[in-house]
C-alpha cells in the first residue's frame, strides 16, 4: 500500500509564489535564489498564535515568533508537531494546548517535517540544506542529513522507519538510511526543483512532484524512474497517495488538485474549487476524503471517488501552507501564513472565521442581502464593516459618543444604521463609511433599530418605552408608537414591511401596523425581558428570545404560542430566523448558539467557541452560514451546510 509520510504526516510543499506579477519573475529565478524569493517575500510579522479552531471549543497556543510552515499529527493523535520560520520546531498536547517540547538546531527556516508511524521520531527539513531526525519524546537532535545542495523542502519516512526521503531545491531527490544517516540514493529527473515527496507503506515506491509541472514516480530499491505523471500546467506543490496504493493526488500552482492511477500514471479526475494554487493535500485514511489548503485562504475537503467538494473550510487570514489529516478522519490540522495553526472538526462542522478588531464587546451584527459584508456594533462606540467572505476589516465608523447598541443594513446595501446609549440614531454610507443622518428624538438611550425592506423606512426602540419610525431620506420622525410599560429592547419589520413587531423589557411582544402606527396585537407568555424579536421571511411566525432563557414562536395572525424551545442555560439574547425558514438560531449568555428545527422546536445543534456571551446572530442569505458576535470582542462565521447542519449537538 502506499501513503504519504504515514498519512497523516503532511508537511508544508511550502515554495510558491507570491504577488500578481511572479510569473514573470519566475522565468528567471532558480535553486535557492528562487526559493528564497518563493519563500521569504512579504514576510514581516514578528508574532506567532497557533490556534485549535474546534467548531465546538477553541483554544490558543503560543510560542513561535514567525509562520508556521508544517504541521504533522502523530498517529495516536495525541500530539502535534508544527515547523516554523522561527528556525525551530515545537511539539503540543492536542488536548490542552500544552507546549512539550522546542527543538533547536537548524540555522535557517524550517519548511517541512514528518513524524515516523511510531512517534518516536521527527524529520525536519531547512532552509539551512539540511534534514535533521529528533527524539520526540526527548526533543534531543539525533542525527543530521548533510548532501543537498539546496533548500529541502520536503521530507517524508517509511513506514518501518527505516528510510527518510528528502526533495530540495536542487532539483534532486535523496534516499536516507534514519539509523545512521548515510545517504543511500540519489535520485534525477526533475529539471525544476522538488516541493513534494511521499513513500509507500511498503517502501517500493517513491512519488515527487516539481516545479517542472510534472509528478515522478520511483523504484525505491533502485532509484529507477518508472513513471511521469503530466497534466498540470503549473508547478505541483503536494502530492499523497490513497491507503490501498490505487490513487496519487496531487495539488498545484495551477489552481486544481489531480488524481492519478497509481499503476498507470493515468490522470482520472481534477478538483476545481480553489481560487489560488493548492500548496498542500492529504488524503483520510479510510481514502474516502481528500483535504487541500491552498493560497486564497481556504481548506477544502473531497470526495476521493468522484471529486464533489464536501466542504469549504474558511478562518485562516492567509494562504494555507499545510494540511494532515488524524489517523481517525475525524480532525484536519492545517498551517498558514498568517501565523496560525487551526485543528477542524469534520464530523461537527467548524467556525470558519473568527473577526477581531473590536476593542469592546460586540453588541450586534447585520449581513447584506446578499451575504458579502457584516457590519458589527460595540461597546467601543464604533462600528465595523467586514467582507464575510475574507473576514478582511473595510471600514470602522465612528462618531457615536456612547456605546453602540444595535445595527441593520438597507436591503438595498447603500446605508448601515446604528443606535447607541448616547439616545441618537445614525445613519452611514456603507460604502465609504461616511455618516449621513443624525436622528435625534428619543428621550432615553436607544436599544434597537431595523430597516424596512424596501429602505425607505428606518423603525428604532428605547429606553423611553416608544418605538419610532423615521424616514430613512431625510431622517424625519413619521411615527411615535406608545404602549409598551417599560423600555423597548428589541424591534424587526415584517419582510412586506406592513408590520413591526416589538419587545420589551415589560416582558410582552406588540404587533404595530407600519402605516397607522395602531397597535394590533399584544403577545405574552414570556417571564422576563424580551431581548429579541424576528419574523420569518413568510411573515407567519414571530419568534422571541428571553431573558427567562427560553424562545418563543408565536402566529403572527392569531398572537397564539405555538412553542416554546428550552436548552439555553443562560439569557437568549438574540435570534433570527433563515432565509428559507426551516431553522432558528439563537444567542445566549451561555455563550452558545443554538439552531433549532422551526417546525417542531427541536434543538438541531449547538455551536460553541465564544468565550463570552452570545450578543447577537444573523443568518447569511443563503442560510449557508450563521454569524454570531459576542462580548468577548469577537465575530464568528459558522458554516451549517447540511452535512454540518445534520451534526449531533456538541456542548461545552
Amino acid at each position: 500500500m502506499m501513503v504519504v509520510a504515514s498519512i497523516i504526516a503532511m508537511s508544508a510543499a511550502v515554495a510558491g509564489a507570491v504577488g500578481l506579477h511572479f510569473s514573470q519573475q519566475l522565468a528567471a529565478a532558480s535553486g535557492d535564489a528562487m526559493g528564497e524569493y518563493l519563500i521569504a517575500e512579504r514576510y514581516s510579522h514578528k508574532t506567532e498564535t497557533l490556534q485549535e479552531s474546534f467548531a465546538t471549543n477553541q483554544k490558543s497556543f503560543h510560542g513561535h515568533t514567525s509562520e508556521v510552515t508544517s504541521v504533522a499529527l502523530s498517529v495516536d493523535g495525541k500530539h502535534i508537531v508544527s515547523g516554523s520560520f522561527d528556525k525551530t520546531l515545537k511539539v503540543w498536547d492536542l488536548a490542552t494546548g500544552r507546549e512539550i517540547l522546542t527543538l533547536n538546531g537548524h540555522t535557517a527556516r524550517v519548511i517541512t517535517l514528518a513524524v515516523s508511524a511510531d512517534g518516536k521520531r521527527i524529520v525536519s527539513g531547512s532552509m539551512d540544506k539540511t534534514l535533521k531526525v529528533w527524539d520526540a519524546a526527548t526533543g534531543q537532535e539525533i542525527l543530521t542529513l548533510k548532501g543537498h545542495t539546496g533548500s529541502v523542502y520536503s521530507v517524508a519516512m517509511t513506514v518501518d522507519g527505516k528510510r527518510i526521503v528528502s526533495g530540495s531545491s536542487d532539483e534532486m531527490v535523496k534516499v536516507w538510511d534514519a539509523a545512521t544517516g548515510q545517504e543511500i540514493l540519489t535520485l534525477k529527473g526533475h529539471t525544476r526543483p522538488v516541493m513534494t515527496v511521499a513513500v509507500s507503506a511498503d517502501g517500493k515506491r517513491i512519488v515527487s512532484g516539481s516545479w517542472d509541472n510534472t509528478l515522478k514516480v520511483w523504484d525505491a530499491a533502485t532509484g529507477q524512474e518508472i513513471v511521469t505523471l503530466k497534466g498540470h500546467t503549473s508547478a505541483v506543490m503536494s502530492v499523497a497517495v490513497s491507503a490501498d496504493s490505487k490513487r496519487i493526488i496531487s495539488g498545484s500552482w495551477d489552481n486544481t488538485l489531480k488524481v492519478w492511477d497509481a499503476a498507470t500514471g493515468q490522470e482520472i479526475l481534477t478538483f476545481k474549487g480553489h481560487t489560488a494554487p493548492v500548496r498542500s493535500v492529504a488524503v483520510s485514511a479510510d481514502g474516502k476524503r481528500i483535504a487541500s489548503g491552498s493560497q486564497d485562504k481556504t481548506l477544502k475537503v473531497w470526495e476521493l471517488a468522484t471529486g464533489r467538494e464536501t466542504f469549504t473550510l474558511r478562518g485562516h487570514t492567509d494562504m494555507v501552507w499545510s494540511v494532515a489529516v488524524s489517523a481517525d478522519g475525524k480532525r484536519i490540522v492545517s498551517g498558514s501564513r498568517d501565523k496560525t495553526l487551526k485543528v477542524w472538526d469534520l464530523a461537527n462542522g467548524q467556525c470558519s472565521l473568527t473577526l477581531k478588531g473590536h476593542t469592546g464587546p460586540v453588541t450586534s451584527l447585520a449581513v447584506s442581502a446578499d451575504g458579502k459584508r457584516i457590519a458589527s456594533g460595540s461597546f467601543g462606540k464604533t462600528l465595523k464593516a467586514w467582507d464575510a467572505a475574507t473576514g478582511q476589516e473595510i471600514l470602522t465608523l465612528n462618531g457615536h459618543s456612547g456605546k453602540v447598541t444595535s445595527v441593520a443594513m438597507s436591503a438595498d446595501g447603500k446605508y448601515i444604521v446604528s443606535s447607541s446609549l448616547d439616545n441618537a440614531i445614525k445613519v452611514w454610507d456603507a460604502a465609504t463609511g461616511l455618516e449621513t443622518l443624525t436622528l435625534k428624538g428619543h428621550t432615553a438611550w436607544v436599544n434597537c433599530v431595523a430597516v424596512s425592506a424596501d429602505a425607505k423606512r428606518i423603525v428604532s426602540g428605547s429606553q423611553d418605552k416608544a418605538v419610532k419610525v423615521w424616514d430613512a431620506a431625510t431622517g424625519q420622525e413619521t411615527l411615535s408608537l406608545k404602549g409598551h410599560t417599560s423600555g423597548v429592547r428589541s424591534i424587526t419589520v415584517s419582510s412586506d414591511g406592513s408590520r413591526i413587531v416589538s419587545g420589551s423589557y415589560d416582558n410582552t411582544l406588540k404587533v404595530w401596523d407600519s402605516v397607522t402606527g395602531q397597535e394590533t396585537l399584544s403577545l405574552k407568555g414570556h417571564t422576563g425581558a424580551v431581548m429579541s424579536v424576528a419574523v420569518s421571511v413568510d411573515g407567519k411566525r414571530i419568534v422571541s428570545g428571553s431573558r427567562d432563557k427560553t424562545l418563543k414562536v408565536w402566529d403572527s395572525v392569531t398572537g397564539q404560542e405555538t412553542l416554546t424551545l428550552n436548552g439555553h442555560t443562560g439569557i437568549v439574547t438574540s435570534v433570527a430566523v433563515s432565509a428559507h425558514g426551516k431553522y432558528i438560531v439563537s444567542g445566549s449568555e451561555d455563550y452558545t448558539v443554538k439552531i433549532w428545527d422551526v417546525t417542531t422546536g427541536k434543538e438541531i445543534r449547538t455551536l460553541s467557541g465564544h468565550t463570552g456571551a452570545v450578543t447577537s446572530v444573523a443568518c447569511s442569505p443563503d442560510g449557508l452560514q450563521i454569524i454570531s458576535g459576542s462580548a468577548d470582542g469577537t465575530i464568528k462565521v459558522w458554516d451549517v451546510s447540511p452535512p454540518q447542519l445534520a451534526a449531533p449537538s456538541l456542548r461545552p
